[in-house]
């Protein structure tokens, strides 16, 4: 039985974070192959969880958070995106981002 817990913590660490697998495995005294396997296991398991039951359990828990607000879709500033878009195309509208970008990451950077 304590053999069976071993390997289980190295799954489970694997499941986690990748690294985790093969540090537990290490610190638990396990062999080469022993982390291998497991972490490999671990690792697919993971993957299969997420292929099979992402989506549901993505729904269930938006469900229980609760339903966001429905954003405008006429908003001022989507206004303007448009009317930049229509009048100067995709060098417009980069030209026009371009500054307000500039503005938001000098808050950042400023040093006062």
């Amino acid at each position: 039985m304590l053999e069976i817990s071993k390997y289980i913590s190295v799954i489970t660490g694997s499941m986690l974070k990748f690294i985790l697998g093969p540090v537990t495995g290490t610190s638990l005294g396990l062999s080469f192959l022993e982390i291998y396997f497991c972490t490999v296991f671990g690792m697919m398991a993971t993957v299969v969880g997420i292929t099979y039951f992402g989506t549901p359990l993505r729904n269930k828990i938006a469900k229980l958070i609760g339903k966001r607000k429905k954003r405008k879709v006429f908003t001022p500033r989507n206004r303007r995106i448009v009317k930049v878009w229509k009048q100067h195309g995709m060098k417009g509208v980069a030209f026009a981002i371009e500054p307000s970008f500039r503005n938001y990451y000098s808050c950042f950077f400023w040093r006062g």
